[in-house]
C-alpha cells in the first residue's frame, strides 16, 4: 500500500518544491488546490492563488470543510485570490520575465510580514488567452526553476486541465516540474523531469531519444531493485524461525511456513482469511491489540514495535502454548499489522529444568550448612553430656559444662529461628510502625556497636508513612545490614540510613520484578564498602552463603533479611559494583496505622511463679517434652495433669470437670491441639488454651500472622519463657 497522497502533500509541497497539477475532473482539482492551500496556512505561509475556473466561492466552501474562514485570512493579508489575466497578463501578452521578478517581489513582501514562506497556486489557463500562447508559459515554468525554487522560500503548484492544452504542452509541464499530480495520484520523483540548463538546450530527436531511453533505463532499474527487495523480504519472512503474519483489519491475509507449523495447520489456504483472534485462547483475545498499538497506526512511520511477553497462543487443536509476541504498524492511516510470534514453551520448560537445578542446588548447600552447624551444637551437648553420665567431670567443673551444654541449646534455638525466617515460617506479631522511630531507637545502640572510623548519616523523610510490622523482626533486618555494612569497610567509611514514602507508578515498578504499583515506606540502607560483584549479587540471599570466611559469619544474615522483607510482604533490592559500596532499598506496602493501646501484660524475662497453685492439663505426645515440661510448670507451682495424646486429655479433664489452663501441642497421634480445644470449651466455656509447637506453620496463616485471641509459645522454651506466657494466659482477664 502506497503512502497517502495527503501525507505526501504535508511531506513535499514545501518550500523551494515545484509542483504540477494535471486533472480531468474538477473535483479533483478542488480537492488538491484546498489542502495545498491548507497546508500552508498550518505553515505560516502567505498564499497567493491565482484561478479561474475555480472561483472564490468554491474556495471559501471547499477551505470551510476545513474549518478555515477564507474570508477572514483575506482580511489579515494572509490569503490573496487573483484573477489569472489580471495577475500573468498586460494588453493581452504575458512577459515571462517580468512575472518572475514580481514573485521574487512577493516572496520578499512575505518575508517581511513574518511569513515562513510564499505559497502559490496558479491555472495556467491564462497561456490560453495570451497572445504569446504555450510556448511562453512552459518558458516561464523553466524560468521558475533556475532563478527562483533554488534561491527562495517559495513554493508552487501550477495547475493544468489535460483537456484544455496540447499533447505537447501537456509533455512539456510534465518535463519542467519536479514533482507531478495527476488527479490525486502523488508522484514525488518525476522520472520525465529535465533540469532547466538541459531544457534550454536545442533539442534534437537523438537527445530526446537517448533522455527517454534513459529515463526508461532508470525506471526499470528501479524495477529490478524493488524485485529484489520483494524476493529478499519475503525470503526472510518465510524462513523465519518466528511466525509471521499480516493481517489487515484483524484478518489473516499472509503468513509464512513456520506459522503452519507452529499452529498445527496443514497449508496456509486453512490460516489465510481467519480472524487473528482464531490464534488466541478467549480471556486472551481483548488484549492482543491494545489502545498503544491501535494509536501506533496513525504514527507509522516513528512507532516502535508493542511486545507482549508471557501471551498465550492457541493451535488448531485447542492446545495453549505460550509466546512471546510482537506487532508492528505496517502502514499509516490503517488497521494493518505484521505480527511476529515466538514459540517459547520448551524455552520456558528449560528455564524451569534450570530453576529445579538451582532449587536443588540451594538445598544442598541449605542442607549442607545446616548439618555442619547442627553438628558443632551437637559435639558439645553430646560430649559433655556423655563425661557428665560418667561421672568423669570434677565437681567444680559440673556447672561449667551444664553451661556449655545450655549455651549450645541455646545457639541451636536461635539457628531454627534464622531457618524459619529465611523460609518465611516465623511468627508475626503485627502491629503499626513508624520506620522513623524505629530507627530513631536504634540509633544509640548503632552508635555504640560501629567502629570510630565509620561515619552513620541519617536522612529521614518518611514522616507520616507507617506499616504494619513486628518490630523484633524489623529491628533484626536494620542491625543485619547495618552490621554487614560495617563489615564491607574494614577501614571506616560512611554508614547511610534513609526512609521516605513514595508512589510507585508502573514505569517505577517496570524493573523491579514483581513489586506492583502502590504506595510503599522505602528505607535504603547504604556503605562506601568494597561493593559485589555480578556473581555475589545472585547469591547473597541465598542460605549459608558468604564472603566473610566461617569465622566471621553464618552465611544466614542476608537469608534471614530476605524472608523477613518477604513474610511483612515487602520487597528488597540491592544495587553494588565492586570498589562503589552497596545499597539495599526495602520496600514496605504503606498502611494507615492507628495509635495502638499499651498492654498491660507481664514482659519480665524473670521467673513468674504461680501464686495460686492453678491447675494446668499438659498435652503432648513426646515422652521427654512432656516430662520436661510437668518439671517446669511444678517448678513454677503450677498443678499438672498430663496426656499423650487427645482422647487421654479429654479422659482427664472429665475426671477433674474444670481446669485453669489447657496447655496442649498442635501436632498430635489422633487430634490436633485445636481439636483438643474445641472438644473442652463444650465442658467450661471459661477455658483458656496455650499451643506449643516446633513450626509455627501449624499455628499462623498463609502470611505468617497468629489468629487474634491465640496465644502460642514455639519450641524450645526456656522456663523463664514458659513463666510469662503460662502466667499471661491464666491472668488474660486482666489485661483486656
Amino acid at each position: 500500500m502506497q503512502t497517502s497522497w495527503l501525507e505526501k502533500m504535508q511531506t513535499y509541497a514545501t518550500p523551494h518544491n515545484h509542483l504540477c497539477l494535471i486533472y480531468d475532473s474538477l473535483n479533483a482539482y478542488r480537492e488538491v488546490a484546498s489542502e495545498f492551500i491548507a497546508n500552508g496556512l498550518n505553515n505560516n505561509e502567505k498564499c497567493i492563488i491565482v484561478i479561474d475556473r475555480y472561483n472564490t466561492k468554491m474556495l471559501e466552501r471547499d477551505l470551510a470543510k476545513k474549518n478555515i474562514d477564507l474570508i477572514q485570512y483575506m482580511d489579515t493579508g494572509q490569503i490573496s485570490v487573483l484573477n489569472v489575466e489580471d495577475h500573468y497578463c498586460e494588453d493581452d501578452s504575458f512577459d515571462p520575465e517580468k512575472t518572475i521578478q514580481n514573485w521574487i517581489t512577493e516572496i520578499e513582501k512575505a518575508s517581511q510580514e513574518g511569513y515562513r514562506a510564499l505559497r502559490a497556486l496558479g491555472e495556467a489557463t491564462f497561456s490560453l488567452k495570451s497572445q504569446d500562447g504555450q510556448g511562453a508559459l512552459i518558458k516561464y515554468e523553466n524560468l521558475l526553476n533556475k532563478h527562483i525554487f533554488s534561491h527562495y522560500p517559495f513554493v508552487s503548484l501550477c495547475v493544468y486541465e489535460k483537456d484544455k492544452f496540447s499533447a505537447k504542452t501537456i509533455r512539456d509541464a510534465i518535463r519542467v516540474h519536479p514533482i507531478l499530480i495527476h488527479n490525486t495520484n502523488f508522484f514525488e520523483q518525476n522520472i520525465y523531469y529535465v533540469p532547466p540548463e538541459t531544457f534550454e538546450k536545442k533539442d534534437t530527436d537523438f537527445s530526446e531519444v537517448e533522455r527517454m531511453l534513459h529515463n526508461t533505463s532508470k525506471n526499470n532499474s528501479n524495477i529490478q531493485k524493488l524485485r529484489d527487495s520483494e524476493k529478499k523480504y519475503r525470503t526472510l519472512f518465510e524462513n523465519s524461525i518466528d511466525a509471521k503474519l499480516i493481517v489487515k483489519n484483524f484478518s489473516i491475509d499472509d503468513c509464512n511456513l513456520t506459522t503452519i507449523k507452529m499452529f498445527g495447520f496443514n497449508d496456509k489456504c486453512e490460516i489465510i482469511g481467519r480472524s487473528i483472534y482464531d490464534l488466541f485462547p478467549n480471556e486472551q483475545r481483548e488484549n492482543i491489540f491494545s489502545q498503544k498499538i491501535l494509536d501506533n497506526s496513525f504514527i507509522f512511520a516513528t512507532s516502535q514495535p508493542v511486545e507482549k511477553e508471557n501471551f498465550l497462543c492457541k493451535r488448531k487443536d485447542g492446545k495453549i502454548f505460550e509466546s512471546s509476541m510482537w506487532i508492528k504498524t505496517l502502514y499509516e492511516f490503517s488497521k494493518n499489522y505484521l505480527v511476529s510470534i515466538r514459540d517459547v514453551s520448551k524455552q520456558r520448560e528449560l528455564e524451569k529444568q534450570l530453576h529445579n537445578a538451582q532449587r536443588l542446588e540451594s538445598i544442598g548447600r541449605l542442607a549442607g550448612g545446616v548439618a555442619h552447624d547442627f553438628n558443632n551444637l551437637l559435639s558439645p551437648i553430646l560430649g559433655y553430656s556423655e563425661l557428665l553420665m560418667r561421672g568423669k567431670i570434677s565437681q567444680d567443673r559440673f556447672y561449667e559444662c551444664i553451661g556449655h551444654i545450655y549455651e549450645s541449646g541455646k545457639r541451636g534455638r536461635e539457628l531454627t529461628r534464622q531457618l524459619l525466617a529465611f523460609g518465611r515460617k516465623q511468627n508475626l506479631a503485627l502491629h503499626g510502625l513508624d520506620i522513623n522511630q524505629i530507627i530513631y531507637d536504634l540509633l544509640k545502640l548503632l552508635r555504640k556497636t560501629t567502629r570510630e572510623n565509620i561515619q552513620i548519616e541519617t536522612t529521614l523523610n518518611a514522616c507520616s508513612a507507617g506499616f504494619l510490622g513486628d518490630i523484633g523482626q524489623i529491628e533484626q533486618v536494620i542491625m543485619n545490614l547495618t552490621i554487614n555494612a560495617q563489615d564491607a569497610m574494614p577501614n571506616g567509611g560512611k554508614l547511610s540510613i534513609a526512609t521516605d514514602h513514595i508512589y510507585a507508578d508502573e514505569n517505577f515498578v517496570e524493573n523491579l520484578p514483581k513489586m506492583a504499583p502502590g504506595h510503599y515506606v522505602r528505607l535504603v540502607i547504604s556503605d562506601t564498602g568494597h561493593g559485589m560483584d555480578d556473581h555475589t549479587q545472585e547469591h547473597i540471599f541465598d542460605p549459608f552463603f558468604s564472603t566473610k570466611g566461617k569465622e566471621k559469619g553464618s552465611g544466614l544474615g542476608l537469608a534471614t533479611v530476605y524472608g523477613i522483607i518477604k513474610q511483612h510482604g515487602g520487597f528488597i533490592f540491592v544495587e553494588s559494583s565492586p570498589h562503589k559500596g552497596t545499597s539495599f532499598s526495602i520496600y514496605f506496602p504503606e498502611k494507615d496505622i492507628e495509635q495502638e493501646e499499651e498492654s498491660n501484660m507481664c514482659t519480665t524475662t524473670q521467673l513468674v511463679k504461680s501464686f495460686n497453685n492453678e491447675t494446668i492439663l499438659l498435652v503432648e505426645d513426646d515422652q521427654l517434652l512432656r516430662e520436661l515440661a510437668v518439671e517446669m510448670l511444678e517448678e513454677l507451682g503450677y498443678k499438672v495433669f498430663k496426656a499423650q495424646n487427645a482422647d487421654e486429655a479429654i479422659t482427664i479433664f472429665d475426671e477433674l470437670n474444670s481446669i485453669d489452663l489447657l496447655f496442649t501441642d498442635i501436632v498430635l497421634p489422633d487430634r490436633n491441639g485445636r481439636q483438643v480445644y474445641d472438644a473442652l470449651i463444650q465442658k467450661q466455656k471459661n477455658i483458656k488454651v496455650l499451643y506449643m509447637s516446633g513450626y509455627t506453620q501449624d499455628v499462623i496463616d498463609s502470611h505468617g500472622i497468629l489468629e487474634k485471641g491465640v496465644h502460642f509459645l514455639q519450641k524450645p522454651f526456656s522456663i523463664s519463657e514458659l513463666s510469662v506466657h503460662v502466667y499471661n494466659v491464666i491472668h488474660s482477664d486482666k489485661f483486656n
